[in-house]
């Protein structure tokens, strides 16, 4: 049932995280955003949160917006 699948999906939440990307022509970029406490997967910022891990397919616990 769609329930039973609900109810065993893995519970993970979004980690505000900064990272440094080094450009092609020289220079470094620091890139906010946010990673899944399960799988580790990077969302920018400016996407903001999503209900879901789009790597894991967890679903994030607090507050999405």
């Amino acid at each position: 049932s769609v329930l039973k699948q609900i109810l065993n999906q893995p519970v993970a939440e979004w980690l505000p995280v900064e990272k440094t990307e080094v450009l092609p022509f020289g220079g470094e970029l620091t890139v906010r955003g946010f990673a899944c406490s399960n799988c580790g997967f990077f969302r920018r910022k400016r996407f903001g949160k999503s209900k879901f891990c789009e790597e894991c397919g967890s679903r994030m616990r607090g507050d999405n917006k």
